[in-house]
């Protein structure tokens, strides 16, 4: 475990080993986690850590602590769930909704068949140097992932894992100057549900779950074109 500063933010990280690579992962998220002191307990004879945080410490009032409980699952930190569950998976859509500055404005859609689909309106093009130019335009992509990319096949099991039926419908402080997705889920045929949510205030399995379909739109090449 490492205490540190990252971006000039002061945050707490596991260090993860495996046998030919090693691994940061966040305890601390946002500025709501200005205490957190972690322990380490065994549910059903798996290995839980538990968070304690809190807001800033103030002397004239004993902050309000609150736990939540991680486990190290998928090669990263999310909620611990007990009782994981096994829907239909029918397809889910990941949009960017936008804000008060420049996003990109964009949906994605993995459908059970392994085929995605893909339409941005703004978007933004890399001129190097960590430098970017906000484009405008329509731009749509029809693929089909590839069998032998095993993380779809995990990408469906953390979305069983993380029991999206049962999450909140919204996880936002209501920051307009901070982009809005949504994950839409369909699941079991006939059912679906939809939550928003700002990245910093998402919990650690949706924040995982947005940084891998992210990545999928990210990276075109691994997509067959249809």
């Amino acid at each position: 475990m490492v205490y540190g500063v990252w971006n000039g933010r002061n945050c707490l990280m596991i260090y993860v080993t495996g046998l030919n690579n090693a691994t940061f992962h966040f305890i601390t998220k946002g500025t709501s986690d200005y205490l957190c002191f972690p322990t380490v307990t065994t549910v059903n004879e798996q290995t839980v850590l538990v968070r304690h945080v809190g807001k800033e410490f103030c002397r004239s009032e004993i902050p309000e602590i609150k736990t939540d409980s991680l486990i190290y699952k998928f090669r990263t930190f999310i909620e611990f769930n007990s009782s994981p569950t096994n829907y239909q998976f029918d397809k889910i859509e990941l949009s960017s909704l936008g804000s008060k500055k420049d996003c990109s404005i964009y949906s994605i859609v993995i459908n059970a068949d392994r085929t995605v689909k893909y339409h941005t309106t703004r978007y933004k093009e890399s001129l190097g140097n960590y430098k970017f130019k906000e484009m405008q335009g329509s731009f749509n992509f029809k693929g089909t992932v590839d069998t032998s990319f095993n993380d779809f096949n995990e990408l469906v099991a953390l979305i069983n894992y993380l029991n999206l039926p049962k999450a909140q419908d919204t996880y936002s402080s209501s920051n307009e100057d901070e982009n809005t997705y949504q994950f839409v889920y369909s699941y079991n045929h006939q059912q679906t549900k939809t939550i928003k949510f700002q990245f910093e205030d998402a919990t650690y399995g949706l924040q995982e779950l947005f940084r891998r379909i992210d990545n999928m739109r990210e990276n075109l090449w691994m997509w067959k074109k249809n």
